[in-house]
């Protein structure tokens, strides 16, 4: 069972009539993940952390999911949802929309080669392991964005100039341009993809 914990939520208006939620157990901390019960409590962790942030914002009971799995709002709106560690992060929006958050793990050096391609944007100033974790989530949020099945990170999906504070940048998949926004807490990163008609 999940110890009963208070949550901090922090939100971030975006263009295009786009909110972003993130939240995390209080007081923060690092569960450990080495065994499988420490697994467990995180998945938990994650299950109620979201529920509980559906709750507050009052969107438990209007969501549904169209015939591929994406979910979406009855009012209409745009949703999307990640976790990673014991955050979780959530979107929402009157355009299409995704989002991605990801803890930090030296292992994206090992499966750079699976999502990474020659046409994607790298800035040669920036630590490789950062840009990597920032180019996963951009992609993996464009990916949930598009909402359709049989998409490649790595052959489909190409991400364009990122600005020099690493904030902003432009994603393409399969010729459909989204807007994209980065942030970074601790050791997350966090990435929004949202298409304006």
């Amino acid at each position: 069972m999940v110890e009963k914990q208070k949550q901090i939520i922090e939100s971030y208006s975006l263009p295009g009539q786009t909110v972003l939620y993130i939240t995390q157990a209080f007081p923060g901390g690092t569960l450990s993940s080495e065994s499988l019960a420490g697994r467990l409590k995180i998945k938990q962790l994650q299950q109620k952390l979201k529920a509980d942030l559906l709750k507050t914002l009052s969107l438990k009971d209007l969501i549904v999911k169209d015939k591929a799995g994406k979910p979406f709002l009855t009012d209409g709106r745009y949703i999307s949802i990640s976790h990673s560690g014991e955050k979780v992060a959530l979107v929402v929006s009157n355009h299409p929309v995704g989002v991605d958050i990801q803890l930090f793990s030296p292992k994206i050096l090992q499966v750079q080669p699976k999502f990474i391609n020659e046409e994607d944007f790298f800035h040669p100033d920036m630590d490789l392991q950062e840009q990597l974790h920032f180019l996963w989530t951009a992609k993996e949020a464009l990916y949930k964005a598009l909402g359709k099945k049989g998409i490649s990170l790595k052959q489909d999906i190409i991400i364009k100039h990122i600005s020099s504070d690493l904030k902003t940048a432009k994603g393409q998949i399969k010729n459909r341009t989204f807007n994209l926004f980065f942030l970074k807490r601790e050791r997350y990163y966090i990435a929004v993809a949202y298409a304006i008609r």
